[in-house]
């Protein structure tokens, strides 16, 4: 599969998982999930490893709340831990120290 279904108000689209920037967990609204591209977010019912599972060649992990696509990624920032993406539109999220070493060791690989 490579899209997943959205909902933007009472729309239904499909969006091409290499155009997600990164999907996100939407705090105090449990089992949601923000699903960010370059123009738009859009909300969807599921969890980050099923995403994660489905395509686990375009998203890694950076954080509890976060699945990152690598090849948006601008750069990362080592000392507060922010990813920085392509897009300034695309506000920077948090990468956890646990996962830094191998989010910049995958995306360097790329």
């Amino acid at each position: 599969m490579d899209y997943i279904m959205v909902t933007k108000g009472r729309l239904s689209l499909k969006v091409k998982l290499i155009d997600i920037y990164y999907v996100s967990t939407v705090a105090n609204k449990p089992h949601v999930l923000k699903v960010v591209t370059e123009n738009d977010c859009y909300e969807i019912y599921g969890k980050l490893k099923d995403i994660q599972a489905i395509a686990p060649h375009i998203f890694t992990r950076c954080h509890k709340k976060y699945l990152v696509n690598l090849a948006y990624v601008k750069g990362i920032n080592k000392g507060n831990q922010q990813i920085v993406f392509i897009n300034s539109k695309v506000k920077s999220i948090k990468c956890s120290r646990r996962c830094l070493k191998e989010v910049i060791q995958t995306w360097e690989n790329l």
